[in-house]
């Protein structure tokens, strides 16, 4: 099975034939939707690599820029701002401007399950995320442990999380974006809605919600598709680990600085260490 893309930019010489349905089941109970506008950034093939590291779990990808071969777990979504932008319209009844800022995307994750509902209700999750994170390769099992709660978040601050948050895919969370204030989602400013106006949503429903740290930090060791402590110890209860934002550790800077830099240096598909200061280095220990 190869990865689908769909492309709406004019490059459809370089895109897959595909059907639309492709982006049922195929066995996965999980389906993770990202979007990004912009050349991709050099950790995108970190990006890449956890999710080839958990192939139960099925991707989608909003970009306009083609990337080259992808997961077969991976679909992408190739249009850009303005499509986007009319698309957001048709499918969820809102205005949103075409030429919106790129990280005004975080404000519209909460509208990623009503942007693909006739797909979203194949899966037990939907979930939105960011690019800027490694997964761990037990995603299936975090979702195998809370199941039984209809939100799932996986960053600090009893809130839904920007990096990945999963959803039940039910018609109330598919459709929970509608009890936020629609001139929030048109404002070209970033509102940070997914992470505060969309929690204070879902603490108001009457459903169960674990919105506990489920993110690794560093020193870290990252080896065959698991997230360790830097001596060896498997992190079997963190879903992934964030190279941005950072929560005051300034990893948006480190992150340029020092993570983008050492991508150069390293071979990804051996274990790699990741330091407090964002830097990679091949680790060939036992």
């Amino acid at each position: 099975m190869t990865a689908a893309i769909v492309c709406t930019t004019g490059h459809k010489n370089r895109c897959l034939a595909h059907n639309q349905n492709r982006f049922g089941t195929m066995g996965h109970s999980v389906l993770v939707i990202a979007a990004w506008f912009g050349p991709l950034p050099s950790y995108f093939k970190l990006w890449l690599l956890g999710i080839r590291n958990n192939p139960s779990i099925q991707f989608i990808l909003i970009c306009d820029t083609l990337p080259g071969p992808v997961p077969a777990n991976l679909d992408v979504l190739c249009m850009n701002q303005a499509q986007f932008a009319r698309y957001v319209q048709d499918k969820c009844k809102m205005t949103l401007r075409d030429n919106f800022a790129p990280y005004k995307a975080c404000d519209l994750k909460p509208l990623f399950g009503k942007l693909f509902e006739e797909r979203v209700y194949n899966y037990e999750f939907w979930a939105w995320s960011d690019i800027d994170v490694i997964y761990n390769n037990n995603l299936q099992d975090i979702i195998d442990r809370y199941g039984n709660y209809d939100v799932i978040g996986t960053g600090c601050c009893d809130r839904c999380s920007g990096p990945l948050c999963l959803l039940r895919a039910s018609q109330s969370l598919v459709h929970a974006y509608q009890m936020i204030d629609q001139e929030m989602f048109a404002s070209p400013k970033h509102m940070a809605i997914d992470e505060g106006h969309f929690t204070t949503v879902i603490k108001s429903m009457r459903i169960k919600s674990h919105l506990e740290n489920k993110e690794a930090d560093p020193p870290l060791l990252y080896r065959t598709g698991v997230l360790h402590t830097i001596d060896g110890v498997p992190l079997r209860n963190c879903a992934l680990f964030h190279f941005g934002g950072g929560g005051g550790h300034g990893r948006d800077r480190l992150r340029k600085d020092n993570l983008v830099p050492s991508l150069n240096l390293i071979d990804e598909t051996q274990p790699f260490v990741i330091d407090n200061l964002l830097n990679l280095r091949n680790h060939y220990g036992s």
